[in-house]
């Protein structure tokens, strides 16, 4: 959601040739997050998880499990709320830096990229990203798993038309049918790995100079 033209957003990395990027927002989650983590480990994977601070700190064990796994963490907001888009970029940055500080305590690990929530950029969010020193990142392949049921044939097609430097939004949230869920997803990691390219989590490093 682009409400007034909001700067330089990456939606593609530009660095990491043969991979795709899983990227999982709105967590941690107490249901769900432990079983995004039994298949990543189980399929060999890592991910990048766009954290909530107020949810991370609820679930401080979690997090910390994202990063001992491997996983790399993004700043998803203090607490998802859209309200601070209509405040200015002084207050934005207090709200960024807020959760960047807890997320970096929680998962032992500092946030190497901020995503804002539903995709939201103004110019106020430009400066203050500016002046915190984090990029914004947001994606170039959605599935709208929070309102639509994602299935295996959207995961197959998906895997069918990906390209070197994809950013894929998912979510970790309680879906409504988490079975076919991870079979998706198990179909998409299937289908991309059947084309040479490999699941990876993002880093600073695959956004270019």
């Amino acid at each position: 959601m682009n409400f007034f033209g909001g700067g330089n957003c990456q939606t593609r990395a530009l660095q990491g040739e043969g991979k795709v990027f899983l990227t999982f927002d709105d967590g941690p989650n107490e249901s769900f997050t432990p079983r995004l983590l039994e298949f990543c480990a189980r399929n060999r994977i890592h991910a990048t998880f766009f954290l909530v601070a107020d949810r991370a700190r609820r679930h401080p064990e979690l997090t910390r499990a994202l990063t001992a796994a491997g996983h790399t963490v993004g700043n998803h907001s203090l607490d998802h709320s859209y309200r601070h888009f209509f405040r200015r970029s002084k207050h934005l940055k207090r709200w960024i830096d807020e959760a960047q500080s807890e997320l970096t305590a929680l998962a032992g690990q500092a946030p190497f990229a901020f995503r804002s929530p539903n995709g939201i950029r103004t110019p106020h969010l430009r400066k203050a990203l500016e002046k915190a020193g984090l990029p914004l990142v947001h994606w170039s392949t959605r599935f709208f798993d929070t309102i639509f049921p994602w299935t295996e044939a959207k995961a197959v097609r998906a895997a069918t038309k990906a390209r070197p430097g994809e950013i894929i939004l998912l979510h970790d949230v309680p879906h409504r049918d988490p079975e076919t869920f991870l079979r998706s997803l198990d179909s998409l990691v299937t289908g991309l790995r059947a084309r040479g390219l490999e699941p990876a989590a993002l880093r600073k490093e695959n956004l270019g100079p």
